[in-house]
């Protein structure tokens, strides 16, 4: 007789629920989630993030009426602040209300965003972010870089000359692959980039 080796299957997660979402904005990225059992009750949020100026704003720009912000240095999340369900409700329908721009990256340099070296590291990790999501759709998808940056070689009227360039990922066969803004070559084996003499942007992030 075979004996059959069976494997255990592991615990949930206790502290994991049914709902939650990271909230991805021009002045940082936010991570609001339920408290834990004894602190402010059913009705309050914790609201987290890696940086403090990342919270402030929120605060400052939406949320008035949030708690002050804790700095948790020990934990994964180094800072948070509680409030109101539904004063946090209301501030991201009010975000939500003023969506105006069709493009998310771009929003860490504008005037909601922190301005300066954080606005350049997180544009960066909005960079990176945009990049992975690519494993979420179909087809072949497009690759990006965290540490894109502008090409002042690319044509002015082009977006990679603010932002970097796009290209398409390689499916192993192709040598050369071509940015869809601008027309830029890149040899994918050297990296060399080619750049056209002059070409008109063709398409949209």
């Amino acid at each position: 007789m075979t004996k059959t080796k069976t494997t255990k299957a592991a615990a949930p997660d206790p502290v994991a629920g049914t709902m939650a979402y990271w909230l991805i904005t021009p002045f940082g990225a936010l991570y609001p989630a339920s408290v834990p059992a004894g602190i402010g009750g059913p009705d309050v949020l914790q609201v987290r993030a890696r940086r403090a100026g990342y919270i402030d704003k929120f605060r400052e720009l939406y949320c008035q009426d949030m708690q002050p912000t804790t700095a948790t240095k020990h934990l994964d999340y180094q800072y948070r602040a509680l409030c109101d369900r539904q004063a946090f409700a209301s501030a991201v329908a009010e975000m939500t209300m003023g969506i105006d721009s069709q493009k998310m990256k771009p929003t860490a340099y504008g005037k909601l965003g922190l301005g300066g070296k954080l606005a350049s590291e997180y544009h960066a990790v909005l960079n990176g972010l945009w990049s992975r999501r690519v494993d979420l759709g179909e087809g072949m998808g497009w690759a990006g870089s965290t540490l894109a940056q502008p090409d002042p070689n690319a044509p002015q009227s082009s977006r990679c000359y603010r932002e970097g360039h796009i290209f398409p990922l390689s499916n192993g066969k192709v040598r050369v692959v071509a940015c869809p803004d601008c027309g830029t070559r890149k040899n994918l084996l050297g990296g060399k980039l080619t750049h056209p003499k002059a070409r008109k942007p063709v398409a949209t992030r």
